[in-house]
């Protein structure tokens, strides 16, 4: 089986009820380029969560509210 050639995400309900911070950090260390958090997840996050997060994983963006790349 060969490797994707487009950037493959997962949903952060694969981890449970981690909050978003624990499912981007389980969702990097496994390899995946983005992990999707529901609205609520990432609107729940303070300004220094969400820097913390960006600082954490550069690859990762926030595009729209809802999926941390």
């Amino acid at each position: 089986m060969g490797a994707s050639r487009r950037p493959l995400g997962i949903v952060s309900v694969a981890f449970g009820r981690v909050g978003a911070p624990e499912a981007s950090a389980r969702a990097a260390a496994l390899g995946f380029d983005h992990v999707d958090c529901s609205y609520d997840a990432v609107a729940a996050l303070s300004d220094a969560e969400l820097a913390a997060l960006q600082k954490e994983y550069p690859e990762y963006e926030l595009a729209g509210i809802g999926t941390l790349y």
